[in-house]
């Protein structure tokens, strides 16, 4: 279940810190009482008792409650502390699981007493365990005396060995590549309770557990075209090159993933879902908020389920929220949670593509931007004019098939109208497309759309550029000589003339 390091931890530091999810706190429990042969004794705050798990009764002096009497921050405090106290004055060799302490270790500033119990644990066979099944890691001050280990999510091999045990086939069980193994089986069981496919339930209920963590889970993207982007397309070609056998057996390092800058409406959203189906890799958005929220242990949660679940394009949107401290303990936080992304974007073996887009360079440390955290950093601007004609094309041909076959407009009402439109964000064509067709669909008109439609709805949009033209512009300047751009230059005869000033 552990790492075979879980032993030798334990007998050289005499207490380890295990994470796991709640759902596979009986497995882990159960898998500790079948490893040790010494008395094994239990504590948590809901049953106020230290309970034999394994072994002879002991002797407790712990504040005892009624599960309806209030757990406030003095009584918490105390009933640790009396845990504590009542290990260090055994005299007998055992081991002590003590289920979620750590939070009230670290809140109740017992670390100097847990130490001088560490020390005290040497002289007798005496072993402390902190089962966690919160987002609470090791505080700071006890790193280097509590060393953690992690349950780990179930590989393909291991999904052989549940498949067995269920008696089940392996293959039904790949759906539920990035769960704990009692979550597989909980889905397993869902699928037999309702009589349905079990690697379709299985499925689902993944995307349920992906969400209930924060994080939203596509599986199968659908085709999607972004209008222009040329440069941005080639290199999404040689990204499918990246990931093919001939280059695995090249031995050509697999990509680590793109940062996309550039103003709102853009088209960065796009490009997620493009990659995601191009690679034919589920896409999994990671809820920033959320993760600012619960702070670093709770991301290394996040990154290893999203691993197991490899391969994936892993979806980091409004990327500079990350780094937007308010406070001391925000900033504590954030250095947290900015050394878990730098590791992890450093060390990342596994197929999975990470994207990342935000509006402002600057907003990043400069450790994240350096060589060997992205491989590539594009600019995602405005549309230059040939993109702007292809995007109307791309959106007035979902309701008007003669934007498809170029019968629309003639080249002078298709000048006008992008002329009309210089500095507007594909999101802001869009909604002139389809703002232009909900009009006609209300006058009752056949949905043949014409210059004046588009102009119409045009007149009433106020662009992001004239809204805030000063912060664009800061965008698109601070980007210069560090991003890529997303688009050759536009020779068409729609750009607009040279001006030597």
């Amino acid at each position: 279940m552990f790492s075979q390091s879980l032993l030798p931890l334990l007998h050289s530091y005499r207490t380890i810190c295990l994470q796991c999810p709640l759902i596979e706190r009986t497995n882990v429990l159960s898998y500790l009482v079948q490893q040790f042969n010494l008395p094994l004794f239990s504590w948590n705050l809901a049953a106020q008792q230290i309970r034999p798990l394994k072994g002879t009764e002991i002797d407790s002096n712990c504040k005892k409650v009624s599960p309806s009497t209030a757990i406030d921050t003095e009584l918490e405090f105390n009933t640790i502390k009396s845990v504590l106290l009542t290990w260090q004055q055994r005299q007998d060799s055992g081991i002590i699981i003590i289920e979620n302490g750590l939070s009230l270790i670290n809140k109740s500033g017992l670390d100097i007493l847990l130490t001088e119990i560490l020390n005290g644990c040497q002289e007798v066979n005496k072993f402390l365990i902190f089962l966690e099944m919160g987002e609470e890691g090791v505080p700071d001050s006890l790193v280097s005396v509590i060393p953690s280990l992690y349950l780990p999510i179930p590989t393909v091999p291991d999904l052989e060995q549940l498949a067995q045990q269920l008696n089940l086939s392996t293959d039904l069980l790949l759906p539920g590549l990035g769960l704990y193994g009692e979550e597989i089986s909980q889905g397993v069981r869902l699928a037999q309770a309702s009589n349905t496919a079990i690697n379709d339930t299985l499925l689902n209920y993944k995307i349920e557990r992906f969400q209930a963590l924060g994080l939203a889970l596509n599986p199968t993207p659908k085709a999607i075209d972004v209008g222009g982007m040329d440069l941005l397309k080639k290199a999404v070609h040689q990204l499918q090159l990246d990931y093919s056998s001939k280059a695995r057996n090249l031995g050509i390092p697999l990509p680590k993933g793109w940062l996309l800058a550039g103003p709102p409406g853009t088209g960065k959203s796009f490009v997620a879902k493009l990659i995601a189906n191009r690679l034919q890799f589920a896409l999994v958005t990671v809820g920033v908020d959320q993760v600012k929220a619960h702070g670093a242990v709770y991301l290394s949660n996040l990154l290893s389920r999203m691993e197991a679940a490899a391969p994936i394009v892993c979806y980091f949107d409004e990327f500079d929220k990350f780094f937007e401290a308010e406070g001391q303990g925000e900033a504590a936080k954030t250095r947290e949670v900015l050394g878990v992304l730098l590791t992890w974007l450093q060390e990342k073996r596994s197929p999975v593509f990470v994207l990342a887009t935000l509006n402002r360079l600057d907003a990043l440390p400069p450790e994240l931007t350096r060589a060997g955290r992205f491989d590539k950093i594009f600019y995602v601007g405005f549309p230059r004019a040939i993109e702007r004609k292809a995007i109307f094309e791309l959106h007035g041909g979902r309701f008007d098939c003669r934007f498809k076959d170029g019968t629309a407009l003639t080249m002078e009402q298709w000048q006008i109208l992008i002329d009309q439109t210089n500095f507007y964000t594909g999101a802001e064509i869009q909604a002139i497309v389809e703002n232009a067709v909900r009009q006609r669909f209300y006058d009752g008109l056949e949905i043949e759309l014409t210059l004046d439609d588009l102009l119409a709805a045009t007149d009433k949009i106020t662009p992001l550029f004239t809204r805030d033209t000063e912060r664009v512009l800061a965008m698109a300047n601070r980007a210069k000589g560090v991003c890529e751009p997303v688009s050759s230059p536009d020779n068409s005869v729609f750009a607009p003339a040279c001006v030597n000033l």
